[in-house]
């Protein structure tokens, strides 16, 4: 305290104190966050990203946003704060060949809470350790949480899967990804291949490029849909009230969960020249409330078969 300043020592004091003034005020695009437990926080969370970024729009001549994977502009407009009458947004295919990517989904599997079970977790690893027999050389199979990864590497690991299997872990440094990337080119030389299982949202589905077609075929297990949560809730509360109900629940809850996915099945494919198969474990994304989401390029095929469709898919051709 002051024994402190009388000796110099800097103090955190005055932004301690801000913080809480700032706590009274009532903008209704930020969330007060209290968190319980031995380390107990204050928290502001910005549900509104218009709140900062409208003036900074309104404040230049031109400006260009654009993205691979993140669909549909509309929704980033609205989210950003442009004026309607100052966007002009397009939505571009892919300018691969789309000869080039096999895109299915498996109808008979889901990640919906109310069908997770022994059955499912069995059915899931299934498809997995299908897959990952059929295909040649290196594939990813990507997660909603590591609890589901975990079930499902337990399984695969019984089941002697015919590959080396790496496992994402939780706030792994960057010297650990670079680790898992040198093991997956190791793994494609010595000709067997390895199956890394990853989470939705994680630094392995969306922050990694994999070069060189290091992979053959990529699976997204469910739909990464939040759990309930105050900061959630809010959320929606927040965008309904803002955009109306059905707008407001895609952007807080369907929208969100749908470019993780997206963004998981783009890392098979990074270049005109890559070839590979997509495989969604996860029925819900045939539904209209999921499969209107999709981008127009973006339209997978259902499937009884995934693993031997994958296989003739990637097989030399002759």
């Amino acid at each position: 305290g002051e024994d402190a300043v009388r000796r110099g020592i800097p103090s955190h004091l005055p932004e301690v104190a801000d913080f809480f003034v700032r706590w009274r005020d009532q903008d209704e695009g930020i969330l007060r966050l209290v968190v319980p437990g031995p380390d107990g926080k204050f928290a502001f969370r910005l549900l509104d990203p218009s709140v900062l970024s409208r003036s900074v729009f309104e404040g230049i001549h031109a400006s260009i946003l654009m993205s691979g994977t993140l669909f549909p502009a509309e929704m980033y407009a609205d989210l950003l704060g442009i004026a309607t009458r100052r966007r002009v947004l397009r939505t571009y295919a892919s300018p691969f060949p789309r000869e080039n990517r096999l895109l299915l989904v498996s109808p008979h599997v889901t990640t919906l809470f109310v069908k997770r079970g022994k059955e499912m977790h069995d059915a899931i690893a299934r498809e997995i350790g299908g897959i990952a027999a059929a295909v040649p050389g290196n594939l990813a199979a990507f997660f909603p949480s590591y609890e589901l990864l975990g079930e499902a590497h337990r399984r695969l690991r019984a089941a002697r899967v015919p590959k080396q299997i790496l496992v994402e872990r939780p706030q792994w440094s960057k010297t650990q990804r670079d680790g898992a990337l040198e093991a997956l080119r190791l793994a494609r030389a010595d000709g067997g291949g390895a199956l890394l299982l990853g989470v939705q949202g994680g630094s392995l589905s969306e922050g990694v490029d994999y070069h060189d077609n290091l992979l053959a075929a990529v699976i997204v297990v469910g739909l990464p849909l939040c759990p309930p949560s105050v900061e959630g809730e809010a959320l929606r509360d927040y965008y309904a009230r803002k955009f109306g109900f059905a707008k407001g629940h895609d952007y807080a809850v369907v929208y969100p969960a749908v470019n993780r996915l997206l963004q998981a099945a783009g890392r098979a494919i990074r270049s005109e020249r890559d070839r590979a198969a997509i495989v969604l474990l996860e029925g819900r994304i045939l539904e209209p409330r999921y499969a209107r989401c999709l981008p127009p390029d973006f339209v997978p095929a259902r499937s009884e078969r995934a693993a031997s469709e994958a296989s003739r898919f990637l097989a030399p051709s002759r």
